[in-house]
C-alpha cells in the first residue's frame, strides 16, 4: 500500500460515552489531516503527517516525519495548549483521598517510535491546579503552575524507563485536620527523579 498524497479539511467528530454518568459527549473541531509519502514498503525513505484539530477548546497539533506503516514508526512533534483538566473529573475514581477540582495541562512533546519501544522527550506543564481533600471544603492543595520535564522516557513491553523527571513550581497546602487548619506556602519547589524504572 502506498499513499502519495492524502489530505482532510474541514473534518469533525464526535462521540459519546455513556459508560459514565451524566454521559460525556466529545467533540473535535476543525480536523485537518495532510499525508504523503506513505508506504508499507520497506525500502522506502517514511512519509510525513500533519494534524491539528480542537477538542472543545483546546488546539492540539500533530506533526511526524519518518513514518512508516510496515513496520510502524514515525519521529512526531505533539503540542497540546490549555486542556481543561475538569471535562476528567468524571473518569476519576470517586474514592480516592484527594479530588481534582480544576487546572489546564500544556505540553510539548517529542515522539520517536519504532519497533516495539516508545521514547518521550520535552515538558508538560499544569496551571491553576486546584485539589480538594476528602471531607475538606477548603482547597487541599493549590498549584499556580507547576512544570514537568521528561528526558528520555522509554515505553516498551517490559514496561516504562525514564532517565530523568525534573518537577518546578509553587505550592499552597492547606490541612484542616488540625486546629487550627495549618497552611504552608511552599516557594520555589524543585524534584528530580532519575533513572526510574517500572514495574522493576
Amino acid at each position: 500500500l502506498t499513499v502519495d498524497r492524502l489530505t482532510l479539511a474541514g473534518g469533525a467528530f464526535s462521540a459519546h460515552d455513556e459508560a459514565i454518568n451524566p454521559y460525556r459527549t466529545w467533540k473535535l473541531d476543525q480536523l485537518s489531516v495532510e499525508a504523503r509519502d506513505l508506504s508499507t514498503r520497506a525500502a522506502d525513505p517514511g512519509g510525513a503527517v500533519q494534524v491539528a484539530v480542537k477538542l472543545g477548546e483546546t488546539p492540539i497539533s500533530l506533526r511526524a516525519e519518518s513514518v512508516r506503516l510496515a513496520p510502524a514508526g514515525a519521529r512526531a512533534e505533539l503540542h497540546i495548549r490549555g486542556f481543561d483538566l475538569s471535562l476528567l473529573l468524571p473518569y476519576l475514581p470517586p474514592d480516592a483521598p484527594a479530588a481534582l477540582k480544576s487546572g489546564r495541562f500544556s505540553a510539548a512533546l517529542t515522539l520517536d517510535h519504532g519497533g516495539a519501544a516508545t521514547r518521550v522527550d520535552g515538558e508538560a506543564r499544569f496551571d491553576q491546579l486546584v485539589l480538594l481533600r476528602r471531607g475538606q471544603v477548603a482547597p487541599f492543595a493549590s498549584l499556580p503552575a507547576l512544570t514537568v520535564a521528561l528526558t528520555e522516557i522509554n515505553f516498551s513491553r517490559d514496561g516504562l524507563a525514564a532517565k530523568r523527571i525534573d518537577l518546578a513550581g509553587d505550592a499552597s497546602v492547606l490541612d484542616e485536620s488540625v486546629s487550627p487548619p495549618a497552611r504552608l506556602d511552599l516557594r520555589g519547589v524543585r524534584a528530580t527523579a532519575e533513572q526510574v524504572t517500572w514495574p522493576a
